[in-house]
């Protein structure tokens, strides 16, 4: 029967799309969980509490705290390269762009305890198997297609000129993960911090720069 069908199909995309939203909605509320207490300390527990919901409603999307997190973090940089991507089509210069790129990787570092970077900072030096690469390099690919996206744009507006925009990505990449580190295990100064960015800044602005050979 014709109808049948619409209705069983109609019933169908509402189930799939409430699947979505529930995800969604754990996986933002797990996000101010792991801001608030890094990612050692969260339980499964936790979470429940700040979803309300009972176990096995969250057992029915996830089975761990780590694919709750491994999740966030992905949904999360798929936004941010969204963004990236949205960024370049806009009315800005590849100068705003970048300084609003470091101005938010600044606020990250300077307010390590209230932002994600303590949580990943935690995760990645706790889990070492081969089996947890896969999302490190996922994670690293990410970052450096934020990056690329942002660094060939200010090519194509002429603002820079790099030889190999690939190898520059990977020295901020660096350069930021450097800094955090330093965050977590101590307090770097909000000068400090001003300073090693106008120093990568120059890097990325220095003409005819193969940023390879340094």
């Amino acid at each position: 029967n014709k109808n049948t069908f619409v209705t069983c199909t109609g019933a169908k995309k509402m189930s799939t799309k409430k699947i979505y939203n529930k995800r969604e909605y754990i996986l933002e509320k797990s996000k101010d969980i792991f801001t608030k207490k890094g990612f050692t300390s969260v339980t499964m527990t936790d979470i429940i509490d700040a979803c309300n919901i009972s176990r096995g409603g969250l057992y029915l999307y996830f089975s761990s705290v780590d694919e709750i997190f491994i999740e966030m973090i992905l949904s999360i940089n798929a936004q941010k390269l969204n963004e990236a991507k949205t960024s370049v089509t806009e009315d800005k210069t590849f100068t705003e762009l970048i300084d609003i790129y470091f101005k938010k990787q600044k606020n990250r570092i300077l307010n390590i305890d209230s932002s994600l970077l303590m949580a990943m900072h935690q995760y990645r030096f706790s889990h070492k198997n081969d089996s947890d690469e896969m999302f490190f390099s996922e994670q690293f690919l990410n970052t450096k297609m934020i990056l690329l996206e942002l660094l060939n744009y200010g090519i194509h507006t002429n603002e820079i000129r790099i030889e190999n925009t690939e190898d520059l990505a990977v020295h901020i990449m660096l350069f930021i993960e450097g800094l955090s580190t330093l965050a977590a295990t101590s307090t770097p100064s909000e000068e400090f911090i001003d300073s090693q960015i106008e120093f990568i800044k120059k890097l990325i602005f220095t003409k005819n720069r193969n940023v390879g050979g340094l």
